[in-house]
């Protein structure tokens, strides 16, 4: 149902063929040619490369275990912190309804597994060194993976003034000072490595170009503040409900690296729904120990101990806890291999895109530029590409705010709709049927004419010798 995963396959479908990573438009008929930020490239790659194995069964299976194989990550941190099989296994249920508000077949998949790797590498106990050696290897992937690898350099850069702070408080610089000089070294490091892409410190242009634009992220409800009140994001209310009332009752055991890290996460996701996710990750493990001290408190010993905290596990048990996820993924892998019928049974849905259209228009290519619904552009180069490049399509952090606000003006049949579309020599017009836009070509008749309809789209063709 998410618009966006056809662009990603085309864009891995045209590096997988061309051996080209583009960094010039070939996408859209628009902004052809101008220069293009490919910033997931990489996980568009492994998404077609999935495609190309089992179909959208393929995707499906990629983003299950990329999810699987996060929260199995988050899960034992939370376990080995509560130290209570009750108080892990409720905050996690918790954390996943929280999160999977924003669980779609994209690259910022890679982005949830990431982040909990390199906090499980941060907080570990490896000398320095190591850290930097693995963090800066997980830096070059995440940078060309998804535009969020800021959450990565974020991170660090709390930790870092965390432990400023906490030194400055207890007033022990000079005995940190090794320590965070370390940490200094890393987060500089890790900088560094952000550069290793395709347009190289051009990428940060992209990412803040976007974040710049208040018209933009208003208009992509995802960056939108959370209604907290509303079903979806029940949960996530109830992961701050837990964490201010533990934070209240434990508030002088609570080091200050933590309730940084826990706030201002928190901060993120109450500006921006789409960081929701990103706060659970960094924040469950900490609040499940904040939880655990709390029920210690009221009842005034240890709660029950179904799963131990403190003892590392051993070796022999940690590759133990990796087979059942691993043999699961393998094993739904193989069953959708030998199943034809499972490698089908993932499609668009067709009250979602046009696809009855899309079928009628393969047989009956219509030449010339078009213009399209917003939702629709990425299942259309899905589908058509290259023959037929785009008006716009999801990734708006490209298309900017000009065309984006040109394309609002037209959708909605604005004044001065007609100028737009003969400006980019629009010849045909693929959008819902419930838009504005088509009532008002449906009475320019003089202009436009209609070509195909079904019960969700509509396509007009412009007359011959219309300018």
């Amino acid at each position: 149902m998410d618009g966006d995963l056809g662009r990603h396959l085309t864009v891995g479908n045209y590096i997988l063929e061309s051996g080209i990573i583009p960094v010039r438009d070939v996408f859209s008929h628009t902004l052809a040619g101008k220069p293009f930020t490919p910033h997931e490239w990489l996980s568009e790659v492994m998404f077609s490369l999935a495609y190309q194995l089992l179909s959208l069964s393929g995707v499906v299976l990629l983003s299950a275990a990329i999810l699987a194989f996060t929260w199995y990550i988050i899960a034992k941190r939370v376990a080995e912190r509560s130290g209570s099989f009750s108080i892990s296994f409720t905050l996690i249920i918790i954390g996943i309804a929280a999160s999977s508000m924003h669980w779609l077949t994209r690259p910022h998949l890679f982005t949830y597994l990431f982040l909990a790797i390199w906090i499980g590498i941060t907080q570990g106990s490896l000398r320095w060194k190591t850290k930097f050696v693995l963090l800066a290897g997980i830096m070059i992937l995440w940078v060309n993976s998804h535009g969020a690898f800021i959450a990565g350099v974020i991170y660090l850069g709390l930790k870092f003034i965390a432990g400023l702070l906490g030194a400055a408080i207890q007033k022990r610089v000079t005995d940190n000072k090794a320590d965070l000089k370390h940490q200094a070294i890393i987060l500089a490091g890790v900088l560094g490595m952000t550069l290793l892409n395709p347009v190289g410190k051009g990428i940060y242009g992209t990412v803040t170009g976007f974040l710049s634009s208040r018209y933009l992220v208003m208009s992509t409800l995802e960056y939108q503040p959370p209604n907290l009140f509303t079903i979806p994001f029940i949960p996530f209310l109830l992961y701050l409900i837990i964490a201010f009332i533990a934070f209240i009752f434990i508030w002088k055991k609570v080091i200050v690296e933590d309730i940084i890290q826990v706030m201002m996460w928190i901060v993120f996701g109450l500006v921006s729904a789409r960081n929701i996710p990103l706060a659970v990750i960094v924040g469950l493990p900490i609040i499940s120990k904040w939880a655990w001290l709390v029920i210690e408190k009221i009842r005034g010993m240890r709660v029950d101990n179904l799963i131990i905290s403190g003892d590392s596990p051993s070796k022999n048990r940690q590759i133990q806890a990796l087979v059942l996820p691993i043999m699961s993924i393998l094993i739904a892998g193989g069953f959708l291999l030998l199943s034809p019928v499972e490698r089908t049974r993932n499609t668009f849905q067709q009250t979602v895109f046009p696809v009855n259209a899309v079928d009628y228009l393969s047989e009956n290519p219509i030449r010339g530029n078009v213009f399209n619904e917003f939702a629709w552009g990425g299942y259309l180069l899905f589908r058509l590409w290259p023959e037929q490049k785009v008006f716009i399509d999801g990734q708006t952090d490209f298309y900017g705010e000009n065309l984006t606000r040109e394309y609002s003006q037209v959708i909605n049949g604005m004044d001065g709709y007609q100028g737009i579309l003969n400006k980019y020599l629009v010849n045909w017009v693929i959008i819902n049927k419930r838009s504005p836009l088509t009532q008002k070509l449906a009475e320019n008749s003089e202009n436009w004419q209609l070509s195909y309809e079904d019960e969700l789209s509509i396509v007009f063709t412009r007359k011959a010798g219309d300018q």
